[in-house]
């Protein structure tokens, strides 16, 4: 293992010693433990720990199935697989814990994602997540408990990269919503803050905060909130903390120092939307100015896509807009290039009304997309990469 020893005691402590918490809305009827969640003693502890904390759950101990195959949904539909996810907890070691981004066809500056958990029971109807291997196959809540891993991947990445690098946690999870559970951002923040090349973007709907505010981060740790205004977050959004909620822990955040990043996504045409989102971005602007802002509309593979016929009325505004779409060079689904770009638009102006400097970008979108709505590809700032990472913090 060639993480530092400092490191790996402080795993421990985390592990041993930390508070953990019921995240709100969690509630697996079944825990398992996959391989590799007792390797250690410390592990072992740790997911005694967490599992105590649902007396009413039923433990299974698989530690001869990775995470993959211990919780295997069969023939099940998607609507059923995504409603059994959330309710099955699973504990285990997954083998490559960080890797590089992979987008064709689209404007995307490139991150490294980590996974220290995967999936989420909050069920936004629009949810990418459904359609992922990870959650066709094997859908379930999961905690991956060999931290060390990821650390030294992280520090082998960086003696090979001359001007640093960044990571991006959010792509296959909510990067807060289990914190409470795992108290991961205990370990990860200090972590980043001691690396000065390094930085971590964490995207969340989440307002688990509390144990971010009491760390030194040095300006090492971005907070990312996907939000959404109020008529689209009660139809579309309706087990995830409400908007007010994020822009209340993103001021407490930003006052805590972290950079703070705001990603309003997906953009969804309701009656009134122009007004709903100018409440939204103002709202959001003036409680926690962000170093950045990102758009982006629904962006689908086939799977996710069932699931959100199978949950969201043929009439709704969002299944419209999809209905009518088209798919782009990297095979998913969006609302046809016209509408993407007269909401790219709308909310562009909108935000420079409040803000005339603030950085704006889109989400997994064309080039001919970002020029018609007056931004600049070769510029793209948006919630994943971080470009800071050249020079040490003071």
């Amino acid at each position: 293992m060639d993480v530092a020893l400092r490191w790996l005691d402080l795993i421990e402590e985390v592990f041993l010693r930390s508070s953990l918490r019921v995240p709100a809305g969690l509630d697996p009827e079944e825990i398992i433990l996959a391989r590799g969640a007792r390797a250690t003693p410390a592990r072992a502890r740790f997911v005694e720990r967490i599992a105590a904390l649902f007396p009413g759950a039923r433990i299974l101990a698989r530690d001869d199935l990775s995470h993959m195959t211990a919780a295997r949904a069969g023939r099940l539909r998607i609507g059923e697989r995504v409603r059994r996810g959330g309710r099955t907890l699973v504990l285990g070691a997954m083998g490559r814990l960080e890797k590089p981004s992979c987008e064709r066809g689209i404007v995307c500056p490139g991150y490294r994602s980590l996974s220290l958990t995967a999936s989420c029971w909050y069920r936004c109807a629009y949810c990418y997540l459904a359609g992922t291997i990870a959650s066709t196959v094997s859908p379930a809540v999961k905690i991956f408990v060999n931290v060390e891993d990821a650390l030294a991947a992280i520090e082998r990445r960086l003696r090979r990269a001359r001007d640093g690098a960044a990571w991006y946690i959010g792509k296959l999870q909510d990067a807060l919503a289990l914190d409470p559970l795992t108290a991961y951002s205990r370990i990860l923040v200090p972590f980043f803050a001691a690396h000065d090349r390094a930085r971590l973007v964490l995207l969340t709907k989440a307002a688990a905060i509390e144990n971010l505010l009491d760390l030194d981060h040095r300006g090492h740790t971005t907070i990312a909130w996907s939000l959404n205004p109020d008529p689209v977050a009660s139809l579309y959004e309706p087990d995830a903390p409400p908007p007010a909620v994020r822009i209340r822990a993103a001021a407490r955040i930003r006052t805590a120092g972290y950079p703070v990043r705001f990603q309003i996504m997906p953009i969804v045409p309701i009656p009134g939307w122009r007004d709903a989102y100018a409440d939204l971005i103002a709202r959001a602007l003036d409680a926690a100015p962000p170093e950045r802002v990102t758009l982006g509309g629904v962006c689908s593979f086939s799977t996710a896509r069932g699931l959100l016929r199978s949950q969201v009325p043929a009439d709704s505004p969002i299944r419209r807009a999809l209905e009518a779409g088209e798919v782009g060079p990297d095979g998913r689904l969006r609302y046809r290039r016209e509408t993407r770009i007269e909401l790219y638009r709308e909310l562009i102006a909108i935000i420079r009304d409040r803000d005339r400097s603030v950085p704006i970008g889109l989400c997994l979108e064309e080039e001919e997309v970002w020029r018609s709505a007056g931004l600049d590809p070769r510029l793209a700032r948006c919630t994943c990469p971080c470009e800071s990472t050249r020079s040490p913090s003071p």
